[in-house]
């Protein structure tokens, strides 16, 4: 992942909130990205647990 490093760089994923999205925020997250996502339904757990997973700051926004 150095080669594909979003270290310092935040992300806002539309649709977040579960199913692809969520994966996706994942991803990015795990390339070292902060995640905003938007949402009109609110997050699963898995949202959540990017934090302490990923070690970078998540925020939701409806």
């Amino acid at each position: 992942m150095s080669k594909f490093s979003l270290k310092g760089r935040t992300a806002l994923v539309t649709g977040g909130a579960r199913g692809c999205g969520l994966a996706f925020a994942q991803g990015l997250a795990e390339a070292g990205a902060d995640v905003a996502i938007f949402d009109v339904i609110d997050p699963v757990q898995g949202f959540y647990d990017i934090e302490k997973d990923y070690g970078v700051k998540t925020k939701y926004y409806k």
